[in-house]
């Protein structure tokens, strides 16, 4: 059975032409936020109520709730009334307001608002406002006295027409389905085939002798393609009204296939019986369901709410306090009320108000009425469009009781300064909020971090609702501009605000389901923006809100949980933290699915040109789904290439194609399971131009997510669809990305860039809704204030200036034309500078890289076009890096010597591109690319300069240059010096590749961020960190590759113990000589110490001789672990105990000796 609600609502009928006028958007004023809270003092408790009416707290309450004086109470606040979701007007509360507040000698009496009421727009048109994030409506108890500020609309007695008539509304709503679990609107049970509802409709009062006297019934239902809807009404077993609509009569601007249902209203009209107008008092029979259902069609009907008004003569209830509805046309014009006594109120409770607004009256106490006038002209056209009035007598009329919620500390949101960072967040999480605000409060920003139910205090009356989180940030936006940038939701967000169908055990922030009715019934339409929370236009509207730009970048990070808020954290500060190499942006890495012609592998390219139209020095590395073998239907090849870009390092990762939330394209080529499984140091930006990537708000734990939360890879930061989103609108968001991202300079956040990229998008389509909607679907998963790596905002252009002795400064990448330049031959094997920069860089001094690239290729495969036939297309692919060296950087200038191998290919040019680097700032610097040196042909058989493979001179841990062996903590440093004449080729690619590995088994990708040159520019320096390294004996092997191609490798063995016993090593001989044998033994104050031992002899050159598990006491014969005698010389011995192989606990000291045979 429904619900039902009834409210008597009134409607003065007058005739009158009116003339329609469009409401003007009202901007805030500066003033519009106070400064200080009413919550920053006193005792504050909050309560709630569950519908519209007359409510009572009694004084023994309040005096349980720690009020000494209830006499002194009052309640504040506007209860469930929802604020305005689009444009900002100056009239909305702000802080906590007054509420209409009565004290008896017993108890304090106010009214009170839930989550929903009925809201004519007309007097043939009723709608219902329920709040979509809230099944309450909050309010506040204090002893604090605030200012209550208070219009009284004076009597002014006139002789003309009164209005005497309301409309008794009965209304019918209940809450139990979400078909395509997106958006604001909730559904009754669907109706089956030819199943009705009956309602039984009390008439009282009828008003024959206003001006339209009908009956008028509304309904919002929702109905898919397939099915039609019947509504009736019958009188005395006579029908009045029948009426068929079915889905298609639906005006709406979707027609996509998407759609689940058309969620439309109709209203229908119908006169009374009698002749002369009149009708007694009597029951109407209202009937909505659905005529049979069409065959082969899959339909549905289910109605959001029904309404059954006519006019009624409007009276106050007895003992219930009422609402009425009228609708006046002139100015000043009285109405009457009937049944009411000389203590009845009236008060204006159509809005929320920062004022109370009652009426001055005249009582007749022969006919019980009271007289009063309307200040303004209240009707259908003109704005507001109606009036709600509140009948109640204080005393007398029946209450009900609200419910404690608890009490709220103060706080002072309005008083706090302008942060450059907001974040919102929920009890649970607000310690890691915390705890990331000090990351970004150690960079210099500005944070301020708050509970959202701080938030809704302030803003929303207490009242969970959306519009608290605009406006606490519109509050900071107009009081400083420049400094509001960043909005982070720090917390999970679901669809069902409510929990009405989907329920959480913890709390969860709000997320913004698209409230409009016209879209209610499309999953893409119906979208979950986080970004539109953004928008500060005063004058943005509900219905297009979608297509404003956004003043502010919002981000989310959807934890479930506090160990996902830490772990999420412990990211982000390290990325912050770990300065990331600016040589990390001059690469990006695109991916494209294959299918639909050649649609995504084309704008793919679009996305590359874009980017290098802004900064030429990125290059594009493909991993187009067309080009690539696989392996059934496994894009096992792409894969790796996708894999080893982000092992080396990118700045952004874009894809572009179908997916799901498990991962992209038909092939598998990307999966949660293969984002989840690779470790990559310095995670990209992510664009995913696909659909539901980032469903967020479904909790199904997509790629996207699973990306972000990957501890040690996946992203930093994922622009993401949240539902399915449309190939060729997907291409205007991810094309403005690419212009933003080819723009940007350092300084700039991931926040700016999803920000700027959106408002582009907004800005071109702001006309086109399919466009504007398709873009609001996406939104950032990440902190929007992490910086990236970015170039240094400089006058002056960086150029690689000379090739050799050749002028090349001239040259102009995407501008000059691409011709190759016969005076810049390079010869493999043989050594070549690139010299470049850019002026005014004094002071700019670190490092500079030169990475050469193989010739370009071109790849022919075969797509299927739109007309279903194979067609040849060809990708030209300039990605394989052919050498990498590094040099140094002095005063933003840098000249590299350069020796590359034999190429793969050869082709009519090579690219070149030197980056330079700062070492104070070391995620900023400046790129140049020289595109138009070349390889010669013949040059195939030509010798190297050098006759001298590299050399590693030096390898070892800490500050021990011991090379064998030694003991370590399980947090350490290897330090490592390689000598390669040629150049020290520091490129991750295959076959070019210097590797770091321990075990032989675990690769450290990141090592060559670390290789930095020296003073001489044959040697070359690692310094390389390592963190929570295993206890046991380990071996590092670091294989080197110089510019020729010519490899050398060291090992290095050493046992790690990260906590151990004190332990002495003592030997047998009085002197330091041995020239027989020695025994060895062990002493520990420690009584745990019981062994196994293994003793370790090493020579004076640190490299091990002997390393064997022992007895103690044991005799050592002089042979080393190949039974030879060592040679006479100075040596080092020391006990392990433990295996030292899995988890030694304790080492000695090292003692010294000599080593003197007999001959």
């Amino acid at each position: 059975m429904k619900k039902l609600l009834l409210q008597i609502l009134g409607a003065a009928l007058c005739v009158s032409t009116l003339t329609a006028t469009a409401p003007e958007a009202s901007a805030f004023k500066p003033s519009h936020f106070t400064a200080i809270s009413a919550l920053s003092t006193g005792h504050w408790v909050k309560i709630r109520v569950d519908h519209e009416g007359l409510y009572e707290i009694t004084y023994d309450q309040l005096r349980q709730w720690g009020f000494a004086n209830p006499e002194s109470v009052s309640v504040y606040g506007f209860g469930g009334t929802m604020l305005t979701h689009g444009s900002f007007y100056d009239t909305d509360p702000d802080d906590l307001t007054p509420t209409v507040c009565f004290h008896t000698d017993k108890a304090v009496r106010f009214y009170g608002v839930g989550a929903m009421r009925w809201l004519p727009e007309s007097y043939r048109e009723i709608n219902l406002e329920q709040n979509i994030y809230s099944n309450y409506g909050y309010y506040f108890v204090s002893d604090v006295k605030l200012e209550v500020g208070e219009d009284k609309v004076e009597l002014r007695e006139s002789s003309g027409k009164r209005a005497t008539a309301v409309s008794a509304v009965y209304g019918f709503t209940e809450d139990v389905e979400n078909p395509v679990k997106a958006g604001g609107f909730f559904l009754g049970k669907p109706y089956g085939a030819n199943e009705y509802h009956t309602f039984k409709i009390p008439v009282t009062g009828f008003a024959a002798d206003c001006i339209d006297p009908v009956f008028t019934i509304n309904a919002r239902y929702a109905a898919n393609f397939g099915i039609t809807g019947v509504a009736s009404a019958e009188y005395d077993s006579t029908k009045l009204l029948s009426v068929s609509r079915t889905a298609y009569d639906v005006p709406s601007l979707t027609t996509s296939s998407d759609r689940n249902f058309y969620l439309s209203t109709y209203k229908e009209s119908f006169s009374s019986l009698a002749s002369d107008g009149s009708l007694p008092d009597t029951v109407f029979t209202f009937k909505f369901g659905a005529e049979e259902r069409i065959q082969h069609q899959v339909n549905y009907l289910a109605d959001d709410y029904l309404t059954f008004s006519y006019p009624q003569t409007a009276f106050k209830r007895d003992g219930e306090a009422t609402i009425l509805y009228f609708v006046c046309s002139e100015q000043w014009q009285n109405f009457v009320v009937n049944n009411c006594d000389d203590k009845t109120l009236i008060y204006d409770v159509t809005y929320a108000s920062p004022r109370l607004k009652s009426y001055t009256t005249k009582y007749d106490s022969d006919a019980h009425t009271l007289t009063g006038c309307f200040d303004r002209t209240i009707n259908n056209i003109t704005y507001p469009w109606h009036a709600r009035m509140l009948v109640v007598n204080p005393t007398t009329d029946a209450v009900s009781v609200p419910e404690y919620v608890g009490v709220v500390a103060n706080q002072n949101i309005h008083g706090d300064a302008v942060p450059d960072l907001l974040i919102i967040t929920t009890d649970e999480l607000y310690e890691a909020a915390q705890e990331l605000a000090e990351a970004h409060r150690a960079e210099g920003l500005r944070v301020n971090v708050y509970t959202q139910q701080q938030v809704f205090n302030e803003y929303t009356s207490g009242t969970p609702d959306i519009a608290a989180y605009r406006r606490v940030v519109k509050m900071f936006y107009d009081r400083d501009s420049t400094r509001m940038k960043y909005l982070l939701l720090y917390g999970r967000g679901i669809w069902d605000n409510r929990q009405i169908i989907e329920k959480t055990n913890n709390e969860v922030l709000l997320a913004y389901e698209n409230p409009s009715t016209i879209f209610a019934g499309s999953l893409s339409q119906a979208y979950v923006g986080d970004g539109v929370l953004g928008v500060m236009a005063d004058n943005a509207y509900l219905e297009k809100l979608h297509s404003f730009e956004a003043e502010v970048a919002v981000g989310r990070i959807p934890a479930d949980n506090l160990q996902m808020a830490r772990d999420a954290n412990a990211k982000i500060i390290n990325y912050m933290n770990s300065k990331v190499p600016f040589i990390n942006f001059t690469r990006g890495v695109f991916v494209s699915d294959d299918g639909d012609g050649y649609t995504h592998l084309n704008q793919t390219e679009h996305l590359i040109k874009r980017i290098q139209a802004g900064y030429p020095a990125v290059t594009g590395i493909r991993v187009h789904n067309d080009i690539f073998p696989w392996t059934g239907k496994d894009a096992k090849t792409a894969r790796t290439v996708l894999s080893d870009a982000l092992i080396k390092g990118v700045g952004l990762f874009c894809y572009v194609g179908h997916g799901t939330p498990d991962g992209f394209t038909g092939e598998k080529l990307w999966t949660r399971s293969f984002a989840t499984s690779l470790n990559i140091k310095y995670p990209p930006l992510v664009h995913l131009s696909t659909c539901d990537s980032y469903a967020f708000d479904h909790r199904d734990n997509g790629i996207a997510e699973a990306m972000f939360f990957k501890k040690d890879g996946g992203s930093i930061g994922i622009i993401g669809a949240c539902r399915a989103v449309y190939m060729q609108m997907n291409q205007f968001l991810a094309l403005n990305l690419a212009e933003v991202y080819g723009k940007a300079r350092y300084g700039t956040t991931v926040g700016d860039l999803y920000r700027l990229a959106y408002n582009q998008t907004k800005k071109k389509y702001y006309n086109d809704d399919y466009v504007t909607l398709n873009t609001s679907c996406y939104n950032l998963l990440g902190d929007p204030a992490v910086r990236l790596p970015f170039p240094m905002d400089t006058e002056n252009t960086p150029k690689i200036e000379r090739f050799n002795d050749v002028n090349v400064s001239n040259y102009e990448p995407g501008v000059s034309e691409r011709t190759r330049n016969e005076a810049c031959e390079i010869v493999p094997g043989h050594k070549f500078t690139i010299e470049g920069g850019i002026n005014g860089g004094t002071g700019f001094d670190g490092t500079a890289n030169v990475t050469v690239y193989q010739s370009p290729r071109t790849v022919t495969t075969l797509v299927q076009n739109p007309q279903d036939r194979l067609t040849p297309k060809d990708v030209t692919i300039e990605q394989d890096v052919l050498a990498e060296t590094v040099g140094t950087c002095l005063d933003g200038h840098a000249a590299v010597d350069v020796t590359v191998p034999q190429p793969m290919t050869v082709g009519e040019f090579n690219r070149i591109v030197l980056t330079l680097t700062d070492s104070n700032q070391p995620s900023t610097g400046v790129a140049a690319v020289y595109d138009v040196a070349y390889i010669d042909d013949n040059a195939d058989e030509v010798l190297p300069d050098y006759a001298h493979a590299p050399q590693i001179k030096q390898m070892y841990l800490n500050d021990n240059t011991s090379t064998q062996d030694i003991v370590v903590g399980k947090n350490f440093v290897l330090h490592a010096t390689v000598r390669a004449a040629s150049g020290f080729n520091v490129s991750s690619d295959l076959g070019a590749a210097t590797r770091l590995t321990m075990d032989h088994n675990k690769s450290y990708h990141d090592v060559l961020y670390n290789i930095k040159p020296t003073d001489d520019p044959a040697v070359f320096e690692l310094t390389y960190p390592m963190n929570d390294v295993s206890d046991g004996r380990h071996v590092l092997t670091l294989d080197v590759a110089d510019n020729t191609g010519a490899r050398a490798s060291m090992d290095l063995a050493f046992t790690v113990m990260s906590s151990q016993v004190s332990m002495s090593i003592t030997m047998d001989n009085t002197s330091s000589i041995i020239r027989q044998d020695c025994t060895f033994d062990a002493t520990s104050e420690n009584t745990s110490v019981t062994g196994p031992y293994r003793l370790i002899i090493c020579d004076a050159m640190g490299n091990t001789v002997y390393n064997k598990s022992v007895s103690l006491p044991y005799t050592w014969d002089l042979k080393d672990k190949d039974d030879a005698y060592v040679s006479d010389g100075q040596y080092t011995a020391r006990i392990l105990a433990g295996d030292s192989d899995s988890a030694p606990y304790g080492s000695t000291n090292t003692i010294t000796f000599t080593v003197l045979r007999r001959k």
